[in-house]
């Protein structure tokens, strides 16, 4: 640890064996022990993988040179006392970082809500080149793109008329695109699995898109004064954490509902509505794209009402979701709510996926089959229907890995 103070630590490695609650026992009492002006307000969790850690969070910064001794003092795990590693868990400037995974960090475009201070390697696409290929309408290719985007009907302000279709191939995103598919294969011992999903963006950063990837939105407001956010018409910069123009913290301000990640859906109508800066056609009229894209991975449902409206707007990954966040974020079924087992299935499931699937509620009169994940522990049937503001009418997926969705096709259309 470099930096002055921490306001996140990372403490571990910890017995995988022992349960999370006796380990968030030993944490709280290690802390209060050598760190008593530290920990009011404390909150802690216990992060699962081959070990496990924790990450307390602290509302009382703690200085660096307490972090440095808190590595040399016994921590007494379940009777046994012994060291444990105790580091920022922002990390630190010039320290290799330790959540690089498959070629990306999510603390790099954060600056306030789970920031990355660590060194970073250039991002691997940083001199990627794409082209795009038209698609003639009346191919099989072209009329099937066609026949799956228009199945939905008319969209909430017009009725779409596909004027272009093209195919997208940057081979070095391509490649990133595996490199994510083999890290899922070794994280789950087994092949994971493939969604062909619509994405809906400000087309004026397509180009960035093409090249780059889907980037996962950051915490910080786009500045007029950026010469790469500026200008765009954005909400949220395009920035890494360390530019000097974007550094206000962005808001809820009716978005980002369910997460600062990219959000995608099965359905052409609903990514429409989250396009927007449409452009100028030929004609005079406007024309918007939405990307068709491959999205890989294994989805977290997740099924219910927020419980405020920006209550899941920080969230910036699904293994965020600790099964307390999720008890305070969102209102599941009362049946699995209050079932232990069917909590701790919900916060395990959450913990081994790789994007969030937010289950469509329907209109007003449909009856709908909640928290189907725990069919195991109770069947409910319903009259749970879609709120506005705290949940949704169709279903969307929430991806927060870059590499992880693929850009396919771009599709431009028109409404009437």
């Amino acid at each position: 640890m470099s930096r002055p103070y921490a306001t996140v630590l990372w403490l571990g490695f910890l017995q995988g064996h022992l349960s999370d609650e006796s380990l968030e026992v030993d944490v709280r009492r290690f802390l209060t022990q050598y760190a008593r002006d530290c920990v009011d307000g404390m909150k802690v969790q216990i992060v699962k993988g081959h070990f496990k850690k924790a990450h307390a969070i602290l509302e009382t910064p703690i200085p660096r040179e307490l972090v440095h001794k808190l590595n040399h003092l016994p921590f007494v795990e379940n009777g046994k006392a012994r060291t444990i590693c105790v580091d920022d868990g922002h990390g630190s400037p010039g320290q290799q970082c330790p959540k690089f995974i498959a070629g990306y960090c999510r603390g790099q475009n954060l600056r306030f809500t789970h920031p990355c201070w660590c060194s970073h390697p250039s991002r691997t696409t940083e001199w990627a080149q794409y082209q795009t290929t038209p698609i003639s309408l009346g191919s099989a290719e072209g009329f099937e793109l066609s026949e799956k985007f228009l199945a939905a009907g008319a969209f909430h302000d017009g009725c779409p008329r596909i004027v272009g279709i093209k195919a997208i191939e940057n081979n070095v995103l391509s490649k990133c695109h595996e490199e994510y598919r083999g890290y899922l294969f070794t994280k789950h011992n087994e092949e994971p699995a493939v969604r062909e999903l619509y994405h809906g963006t400000n087309n004026n950063i397509l180009d960035i898109i093409y090249t780059h990837g889907l980037q996962p939105p950051s915490d910080m407001q786009a500045s007029e004064q950026c010469s790469k956010s500026g200008g765009k018409g954005l909400c949220t910069s395009l920035c890494n954490n360390d530019c000097k123009y974007c550094i206000e913290r962005h808001k809820w301000d009716k978005c980002h509902m369910f997460g600062l990640g990219i959000y995608l859906a099965d359905s052409a109508q609903k990514s429409h509505a989250y396009v927007s800066q449409p452009r100028i056609g030929t004609n005079g009229r406007q024309t918007y794209c939405v990307v068709v894209c491959s999205v890989l991975g294994k989805a977290f449902q997740l099924e219910g009402h927020l419980t405020s409206k920006d209550a899941m707007h920080d969230v910036v990954n699904v293994r965020a979701l600790t099964e307390d966040l999720i008890d305070d974020m969102v209102d599941c079924c009362q049946v699995c709510h209050s079932s232990a087992v069917g909590a701790e299935k919900f916060a395990e499931d959450a913990e081994h996926s790789d994007l969030l699937f937010v289950k469509g509620l329907g209109h007003s009169g449909r009856n709908i089959i909640l928290n189907q994940m725990f069919d195991d522990v109770c069947k409910v049937q319903c009259a749970c229907t879609a709120r506005p503001g705290v949940s949704v009418v169709t279903s969307e997926y929430v991806a927060f890995h870059p590499h992880q969705c693929l850009p396919k096709y771009e599709i431009e259309y028109e409404l009437s």
